[in-house]
């Protein structure tokens, strides 16, 4: 999925077998963790092309075959909790699922007038590539599972969602919600720009939401 051929084969592949195209599921995803100052720059650009440059790759592919079709579509990106929040030892995929945050938003826009709607799931899921990771410790496949993903996957790819573009849709277990990009109230004063010192002290207003 990291390249032009890849992407265009997975579209085209659906397309000869199926005669048309009507959802995309970008799901592909490998990790390399590692920390910051450890980590190889081959470690940091082959997450990235994987997640994010695959999701931007498959995406196009989609919407240019969705744009002739002329009768809309659906497009349903994978985020992660780690792109949205951060997560130690994990920079390379944290940007890219971030990145993908990004991309899922403006897509939305961009995409809208085509009759196509562009969402992304942020899954915390027990599966072979998260198995290792320490917040699943004591945890089974049957608390929290792909299984529990998969339902809203189908529901953001299918007519019931019409009307939904843009959301990031967390999947945790059995529990379903939405994350929203929120702006603190924020502080104003007279006079001109303020001095460091002056953020200093009055931090606590600025940092309030």
């Amino acid at each position: 999925m990291a390249t032009r051929e890849g992407a265009d084969g997975l579209v085209w592949t659906a397309l000869n077998k199926y005669g048309r195209l009507d959802a995309l599921v970008n799901n592909a995803g490998i990790l390399r963790d590692k920390t910051i100052v450890n980590m190889s720059e081959q470690d940091f650009q082959s997450v990235l092309d994987v997640h994010l440059k695959g999701t931007f790759l498959c995406m196009q592919a989609a919407a240019r075959i969705f744009k002739v079709q002329g009768k809309g579509g659906r497009i349903v990106n994978t985020t992660s909790l780690s792109g949205l929040l951060g997560n130690f030892g994990q920079g390379n995929y944290a940007a890219a699922k971030g990145g993908i945050y990004s991309l899922t938003r403006t897509a939305a826009l961009e995409f809208q007038r085509m009759g196509v709607t562009v969402n992304a799931l942020a899954p915390v899921a027990l599966t072979r590539m998260t198995e290792d990771l320490q917040m699943f410790k004591g945890l089974t496949a049957e608390q929290i599972g792909p299984q529990y993903v998969a339902p809203v996957a189908a529901f953001l790819a299918s007519d019931l969602a019409a009307d939904i573009t843009g959301a990031i849709v967390g999947v945790q277990g059995p529990k379903i919600f939405v994350y929203r990009m929120v702006e603190g109230e924020g502080v104003s004063r007279e006079g001109g720009p303020w001095s460091p010192a002056e953020i200093k002290e009055r931090w606590g207003e600025i940092n309030k939401i």
